[in-house]
């Protein structure tokens, strides 16, 4: 962790945290994650997600005019418009491109599995998106974002 923080990949005091890999079963397309950029969000979104409950419903939100990712999907509370953050980089390319299908927008959804408001910022919202995966989707299919398996 001291390298990666010495180039200013990771500062020192932050964890580093692993995903689990995507699934894929049954038509469906899922993945667990933590909602990323919290801690820059206006405070109402660290307040909001204090207060979250597990199945909680929030809603995506394509950010196609974001200059750093064109796949970027922001993570907004239902109800209301509290934007709470970001679906992290490594899986916002598959989402975003599942969210560009008519059919498949309809009916994905991100759920709250978990909210710790004892943690800090970047482990406080554990959330799932899930949709319907076409038969022509491939996961992860990005040079810049490949699984790992042991």
């Amino acid at each position: 962790m001291a390298v990666l923080a010495k180039f200013g990949q990771l500062q020192s005091n932050e964890p580093i945290i692993l995903y689990p890999e995507p699934v894929t079963e049954n038509g469906l397309y899922e993945f667990e994650y933590f909602v990323h950029s919290l801690r820059y969000m206006h405070p109402d979104a660290l307040d909001w997600c204090r207060a979250a409950k597990a199945g909680t419903k929030l809603n995506p939100m394509l950010d196609v005019k974001n200059e750093v990712d064109p796949f970027a999907v922001a993570v907004r509370s239902s109800p209301g418009c509290i934007l709470l953050g970001y679906v992290p980089t490594f899986f916002a390319r598959d989402a975003s491109l599942l969210l560009r299908r008519p059919e498949v927008a309809d009916k994905a959804e991100i759920h709250v599995l978990e909210a710790n408001p004892e943690v800090p910022a970047q482990m406080m919202l554990r959330c799932k998106f899930s949709s319907i995966c076409p038969n022509d989707f491939v996961p992860m299919d990005s040079e810049n974002f490949q699984l790992m398996r042991a």
